[in-house]
């Protein structure tokens, strides 16, 4: 991702309430989830680690589940209940990045890892 292109869309987000993690700390806790990124329960918090800037595909599909958890009844905000329809969410995030892969400006190589990572979860596997 375009690093001016990150970086304003990062302060975008943040002048609406939501902020980007990217440090060694929040890399530390990737690692342990096995994630690439991650959006926090409350939907207040992207954490992309060290990767910057981050790939298009990744932050897009992160700001696409802020909007699926602040679109959710507040007593529905919970770790439990997101991690209970986590594949769900990531199915309908990811399909949304692939259709708007132009617009979003991903390489070839962030839509096949895209596409594949979807078959891996419609799969269940």
């Amino acid at each position: 991702m375009d690093e001016q292109r990150f970086l304003r869309m990062k302060a975008g987000l943040e002048r609406n309430g939501v902020t980007v993690w990217t440090n060694d700390a929040s890399q530390e806790d990737l690692d342990e989830l096995g994630a690439y990124a991650s959006t926090s329960p409350d939907g207040r918090n992207i954490n992309l680690g060290t990767r910057m800037p981050p790939s298009a595909s990744a932050f897009f599909e992160e700001i696409i589940h802020v909007t699926q958890i602040k679109n959710l009844p507040e007593e529905l905000r919970t770790l439990s209940y997101l991690a209970s329809h986590l594949t769900a969410f990531e199915i309908k995030a990811k399909e949304k990045v692939l259709r708007n892969s132009k617009a979003y400006g991903l390489t070839d190589s962030e839509i096949e890892e895209l596409k594949e990572s979807l078959r891996r979860y419609r799969s269940g596997k």
